[in-house]
């Protein structure tokens, strides 16, 4: 699969990426990108003309509570559970351990 997009490509978008591909990798992106340009062309050779745009797939409402403006606790709030240090930081517990 390898007319799909050329090794040079997915150099160039490594690197906007800042990604250091090895020649196993490169092979590897390159088939997995012309699978899915192989795709999209798949899909744009369909007719589509008698089929509606769907707006919004999902039916049900969302569950996430509504987005309301509230105060924030602010400095004095959070000191009340000491949770602030000298320097006025938010210390939080650790939630990785790292071996030293």
């Amino acid at each position: 699969m390898q007319d799909g997009i050329s090794t040079e490509q997915v150099l160039h978008v490594a690197r906007l990426a800042r990604l250091r591909l090895d020649d196993g990798e490169l092979a590897h992106y390159r088939d997995q990108l012309s699978g899915v340009l192989a795709l999209i062309d798949e899909i744009a050779r369909l007719d589509l003309a008698g089929v509606a745009p769907m707006e919004h797939v999902p039916s049900e409402s969302s569950s996430l509570r509504p987005d309301v403006v509230q105060a924030s606790l602010g400095p004095a709030g959070l000191a009340s559970g000491d949770r602030l240090n000298q320097e006025q930081l938010l210390v939080v517990p650790p939630i990785v351990e790292l071996d030293a």
